[in-house]
């Protein structure tokens, strides 16, 4: 973010009314402004007319820019010309030339060793900063205890790093007033003859394709896609301060499980919602399962904030972060191991009875043993036919028997990218198990996750006396 000063000269007799009008800025002006990006602006004016001005912005010859092409823009340097000295014929705006900046506190406090008198004394991140709903108190902590550490190093690069964290919490925070901004998906809205409420919102998803839900997707919605994936970089972001600040310290493999836990967080609400997209979409499933998926998929959509996996099916979130602990052995592609290693890392025993019950169809233990193995069915096949011709036991070359790694290596930057490694290991089984139903093929439909949510989703069902086929069950 760029701070940016600049100075001008307003004539000693229009003082007032320069006051005047700005104190009645056009409403339009304000608005252009801000969708330019022009942040904290401020003018500040000495009593013979000298005028300076402030603002913060990404880049100000593009704040400039961006304004120049608006026509309120241009309508308003008109209407002001008159009230300024020496403006060689040009605008105001065409006069702003950034001064150079000489000193700035923050950056030398941060940089400088601390005072004999201040060692006791804490430094704390700007506390309008963390002054925003999209971060909980624990986190609020995790981050200043990050950048207080950062300024105990002396990185040379600490304030840099700062500056992109409190920029990072800022656009996250804006994200979320913009998806807020938008109306709710649970109270009803008119617009002419139209009406739109929950109930509607839920029907048409119920009826959606693969192909057609992306254009029933409410802009609310939409926006807080982005905002799950701009929450997940910004605590990529603190790895990476973390990495600079922290590395061979004490207090780095603790940190280090924090943000992890927030990172997987975020790509465990990214896989509930591809999993609800998916059900809602699947038309092989009874229309009162897709409606639940639908209402699901909509609560999830109004509040990204306080409703997290756990608000849908713990189930699963448990039994994610206990495979990413757990390591592959494929050994005899049994899974006896990977079983009891997933009970031990705390799998949720739900899931397990789920697919070991004596009932369970051959491709839903597929697509288990695809969940076990991060294998897909065609290679654990092919890996089979090996087994037959004589190889009992082997480590098979290609194929990655890891999820879960050391801490070290997880977050090691010349290693497979921890969160692309854990979102691949679910999207890549989902596509896979998509083209197979799409082109008929052997092989599981569906992920081991999407089996279970659709079991679950019918007991809801089954409790709420919907059958399957969307109908009321009057049995007694």
């Amino acid at each position: 973010m760029q701070r940016v000063g600049f100075i001008l000269k307003v004539k000693e007799d229009m003082i007032e009314g320069y006051k005047k009008h700005h104190r009645e800025v056009w409403p339009e002006m304000l608005e252009a402004l801000q969708d330019a990006g022009w942040r904290n602006y401020s003018l500040f004016m000495r009593e013979d007319g000298l005028l300076f001005g402030y603002c913060e912005t990404p880049d100000f010859e593009k704040a400039l820019a961006r304004m120049a092409e608006t026509d309120v823009n241009a309508r308003w340097q008109e209407f002001m010309a008159p009230y300024f000295e020496n403006l060689g014929g040009k605008h105001a705006d065409e006069n702003m030339v950034p001064l150079e900046q000489v000193f700035y506190l923050e950056w030398q406090v941060k940089r400088a060793p601390r005072a004999q008198g201040n060692k006791g004394k804490q430094d704390h991140l700007d506390t309008t900063t963390l002054d925003t709903p999209v971060l909980t108190q624990d986190e609020k902590r995790l981050i200043r205890d990050i950048t207080d550490s950062l300024k105990e190093c002396r990185n040379p690069d600490a304030a840099h790093l700062d500056q992109a964290i409190c920029e990072s919490i800022a656009r996250l925070s804006d994200l979320a007033r913009v998806m807020n901004a938008y109306p709710s998906l649970l109270e009803s809205q008119s617009l002419g003859q139209q009406r739109r409420d929950a109930a509607s919102l839920i029907e048409a998803l119920s009826n959606a394709t693969l192909f057609t839900v992306d254009m029933l997707l409410p802009m609310r919605a939409a926006v807080g896609q982005v905002y799950v994936m701009a929450r997940l970089n910004l605590f990529r972001l603190l790895h990476q301060v973390v990495q600079e600040a922290l590395g061979g310290r004490d207090e780095f493999t603790a940190v280090e499980d924090a943000i992890g836990a927030r990172i997987s967080q975020s790509i465990h609400n990214k896989v509930i919602e591809s999993l609800l997209i998916a059900i809602v979409c699947d038309d092989s499933l009874g229309r009162a399962v897709r409606i639940k998926a639908a209402t699901a998929l909509t609560h999830l959509w109004e509040d990204r904030f306080s409703r997290r996996i756990e608000a849908f099916l713990p189930v699963l979130e448990t039994t994610w972060e206990a495979r990413r602990q757990t390591t592959v052995q494929l050994g005899t592609l049994m899974g006896v191991s990977e079983v009891f290693a997933l009970m031990r890392a705390g799998g949720d025993i739900r899931f397990l009875d789920y697919f070991s019950r004596k009932t369970c169809p051959p491709e839903e233990l597929q697509a288990f043993r695809e969940f076990l193995f991060s294998v897909s069915t065609e290679e654990l096949e092919s890996l089979g036919d090996k087994l037959k011709e004589g190889q009992h036991r082997a480590s098979y070359p290609g194929v990655d028997t890891t999820l879960s790694l050391s801490p070290t290596y997880l977050y090691d930057h010349t290693a497979t990218d921890f969160v692309t490694q854990l979102y691949l290991f679910f999207v890549k089984r989902h596509l896979e198990a998509h083209a197979r139903r799409i082109r008929n093929l052997p092989g599981p439909k569906r992920t081991a996750e999407e089996y279970v949510m659709v079991y679950f989703l019918e007991q809801s069902c089954s409790m709420d006396g919907d059958r399957a086929d969307g109908r009321k069950d009057d049995t007694q």
